[in-house]
């Protein structure tokens, strides 16, 4: 890099979000995501995943198992974050029956 020259910092982006049911009650929720240093990055959940969050590895994957009970749905929204406090665009899926 030359002389003077500013590191410029963009966003992360959620390239995938997915999730599969694993059995009756557990689903897995995963994702990749693409940012300059993604083993920075965290990934928060919204909706029906309020307050769940997840560290993003260095090759930018993700994932976690969720308990959802029998007969209950929702949709949530995942919304990843870099070291510098820079947002993704929010992505959006559902879990449930």
């Amino acid at each position: 890099m030359p002389a003077g020259a500013a590191f410029a910092n963009l966003p992360p982006s959620i390239v995938s979000l997915g999730t599969i049911q694993v059995d009756i009650y557990w689903w897995g929720i995963y994702g990749t995501v693409s940012d300059e240093d993604p083993g920075t990055c965290m990934v928060y959940f919204f909706g029906f995943l309020n307050g769940y969050s997840v560290d993003v590895s260095s090759n930018g994957d993700f994932g976690f198992l969720v308990y959802v009970p029998n007969g209950t749905s929702g949709v949530f929204e995942a919304i990843a974050v870099d070291s510098e406090y820079e947002l993704s665009d929010p992505a959006y899926d559902g879990v449930g029956y």
